[in-house]
């Protein structure tokens, strides 16, 4: 709605207090009721007395039902709000296809706090899901197979792979393809699509992704921000692993459900980031016996995870 200085700082510090009440205060100034919303729900985390929080909880509410109609009025067709914070859309779900790369454009361009975006494969997945806030989300998929793990979707058509190279996510911090099985053609379209220069997450679980998608991904320059890092039930090998050394910033790293052995236990210690990890998601058989007893001892790692790795 309104391309600000208040809106760019609230996509660089989502969580600033401070820079929500210039935001209200700018909303309050042209006439939009949502800068009342944002001062209330302030107010109301700052922990007034019990008389005045039912009082301010009851105006909250008030506002909350008067504009409900019409928040999510400009979102698209395939398009859901996936997360919020002060009643404004900070997280979308978009449903794959071809048009996928126009709605997600109309859908940012009317929603200018956003800067995470689910891409979904499946209708009946994750869309018009609420955020509960938890990282680790393995618990929303619900096509399971006898094992408990997900049953994998179709790799995405090739026209739809190419579509990915249109999108335009330069406002966005956190991109997931979760479930959204586009292979190692899709990664290498993702790394000619318009991103920013600060994207910090990347879930490309179940992704049917391979060594050669995810060395594209790293040869391209285009992740070294990301922090944390989610290759969860892929294809990825050794090499693959060793390509892991161009995200040089992650802290968070999950490579459960690869065979990358004892070699990629060894290219995993080698890449720069060993020693800044503080989670690292694997299971003994992903790695060998032999790699689990080196990533047990290896002082590449924090004492922590060396500590974690004696006890799997």
């Amino acid at each position: 709605m309104y391309d600000t200085a208040e809106e760019r700082a609230l996509r660089e510090c989502p969580d600033d207090p401070e820079a929500w009440q210039r935001y209200g205060h700018r909303l309050t100034e042209v006439g939009d009721a949502r800068g009342a919303l944002i001062r209330l729900q302030q107010r109301l985390a700052a922990g007034p007395p019990p008389a005045t929080r039912a009082r301010v909880e009851r105006e909250i509410a008030a506002l909350e039902e008067e504009h409900a109609a019409g928040r999510d009025s400009a979102v698209p067709e395939g398009v859901t709000v996936s997360s919020r914070q002060h009643g404004f859309a900070t997280g979308l779900t978009l449903h794959w296809s071809e048009r996928a790369p126009e709605r997600l454009a109309e859908a940012l361009s009317s929603h200018p706090l956003v800067t995470a975006v689910r891409l979904s494969g499946a209708a009946d997945g994750p869309d018009g899901m609420e955020d509960d806030g938890d990282e680790d989300e393995d618990d929303w998929y619900d096509d399971l197979d006898e094992n408990g793990e997900p049953i994998p979707l179709p790799l995405i058509e090739a026209r739809e792979a190419d579509a990915l190279a249109r999108l335009d996510l330069t406002a966005v911090t956190s991109l997931s393809c979760a479930y959204l099985r586009i292979g190692d053609a899709g990664a290498k379209a993702l790394t000619t699509c318009t991103f920013p220069d600060v994207i910090t997450a990347l879930d490309l679980r179940y992704t049917a992704l391979g060594d050669e998608g995810l060395i594209a991904l790293a040869e391209s320059g285009r992740f070294g921000s990301v922090t944390r890092l989610h290759l969860q039930g892929n294809a990825l090998t050794a090499p693959g692993v060793a390509a892991l050394a161009s995200f040089t910033r992650l802290t968070e790293l999950d490579l459960r459900y690869n065979a990358i052995g004892e070699q990629g236990a060894e290219a995993l210690l080698a890449a720069p980031f060993a020693g800044s990890l503080r989670r690292l998601s694997l299971h003994r058989p992903d790695v060998s016996q032999a790699g689990a007893r080196r990533l047990a001892h290896a002082t590449e790692l924090p004492l922590a995870l060396r500590i974690l790795w004696r006890t799997v």
